[in-house]
């Protein structure tokens, strides 16, 4: 019977700091204030797609921008505003753009884009 219990509160321990990450999953961290597209600003302004073209953060612009699920992504070109455009799914942040440890723990950090 000991061993039993000890099983389950091994299991709730270690399932436990996992269900934080549900508290986040739903919104997207936006920065404050309007945009030319909108609302505010999603990651800060980096454009997402560089992310897996560049392999690098890269800063994008009011010129290539689009409002996508209450927040403004901005992007560095056309064709990397294109391809967001085609497939946002794949280029949105992981947890809205909130930090993946903070989720983890039911808080809502700020993600750092670099």
């Amino acid at each position: 019977m000991m061993k039993l219990i000890r099983s389950l509160l091994l299991a709730a321990s270690l399932i436990a700091p996992l269900s934080g990450a549900a508290f986040a999953v739903d919104e997207v961290n936006v920065s404050k204030g309007a945009t030319l597209a909108g609302p505010g600003l999603a990651v800060h302004g980096y454009d997402v797609v560089a992310y897996f073209t560049n392999g690098a953060p890269l800063l994008g612009g009011d010129t290539f921008a689009v409002a996508h699920n209450g927040a403004t992504y901005r992007f560095a070109s056309q064709a990397n505003l294109d391809a967001f455009k085609a497939n946002p799914a794949k280029y949105e942040p992981a947890y809205g753009g909130f930090c993946a440890y903070g989720v983890m723990l039911g808080k809502k950090f700020d993600g750092d884009p670099h």
